[in-house]
């Protein structure tokens, strides 16, 4: 079935009026819509998670690795962020178990 000029055209004028969030605070939340586990994001901390229990884990970390270097301190960050990513998917696919047990 072919789409008529019309309704090109109608479809075209509704595209203009959908132009996203405007205010700050729209875009940063139309940002967060897809983020699920956070897996992939630039941020390692999610706006629900404790800054505090990070630096934590964090500390944990650079303490038992103990690193020398620029390039073992790149090491230990990227292995810190990547264990508590992991850690956050471990705990929601436990989550998702109990619910499914309920």
């Amino acid at each position: 079935m072919m789409t008529s000029e019309a309704q090109r055209d109608a479809n075209r004028a509704n595209a203009q009026l959908s132009t996203g969030p405007k205010s700050d605070s729209g875009k940063a939340s139309s940002a967060r819509n897809a983020r699920k586990l956070g897996m992939l994001s630039r941020n390692c901390l999610m706006d629900h998670e404790s800054k505090g229990e990070f630096l934590t884990f964090a500390i944990r970390f650079r303490y038992e690795l103990a690193p020398m270097g620029e390039l073992e301190e790149l090491l230990v960050d990227r292995i810190t962020s990547c264990a508590w990513r992991l850690r956050r998917v471990i705990c929601r696919v436990a989550d998702v178990g109990v619910q499914r047990e309920i």
